[in-house]
């Protein structure tokens, strides 16, 4: 399957594997563009860095904290390339995006097209349309019981 399993079974190799390719092809990219949009950064990541990082994710799912942060090094590293992101702190260049939508609440999720059929049924793809689709009366809880308790009063009301 090209995955690798310890007899611990932790996914620490399969991890480090992962990043260790992922940034090779960051470094690749970096060597072979002078410039790149944030248009050229989409297609470039989606086409060849992300799916070092998610093959076969659902086997070994990542869960210990250095596992997660070896992947995460990956995408710190990535957003730099993008022209004028390369000097804002990490957060700031996580939030930039071109694609606003004036429709629905004010914490939208922007929905990545996906051709691929098993990609459609990943979870990340699935949850975004149900979170969009929430009234901005749900979205603004402050707290997470209060968010529930709409978010139960809405799915009651429209029959849920």
């Amino acid at each position: 399957m090209g995955t690798y399993v310890t007899s611990d079974l932790r996914p620490s190799r399969q991890c480090a594997q992962a990043s260790q390719k992922a940034m090779s092809v960051l470094g690749m990219i970096k060597r072979n563009f002078r410039r790149i949009t944030v248009h050229d950064f989409k297609i470039l990541y989606k086409s060849y860095v992300r799916p070092h990082l998610e093959y076969c994710i659902q086997g070994w799912s990542p869960y210990l904290v250095s596992d997660i942060s070896s992947l995460k090094q990956v995408q710190r590293r990535a957003t730099k390339l993008v022209q004028g992101l390369k000097n804002r702190p990490y957060q700031e260049r996580l939030k930039y995006t071109t694609h606003h939508n004036t429709r629905g609440h004010s914490l939208r999720l922007y929905v990545s097209r996906s051709t691929l059929r098993p990609r459609q049924k990943f979870f990340s793809q699935r949850a975004v349309n149900d979170w969009n689709s929430l009234p901005q009366s749900v979205v603004d809880a402050s707290f997470v019981n209060s968010f529930r308790n709409r978010l139960d009063k809405y799915w009651k009301d429209m029959g849920i």
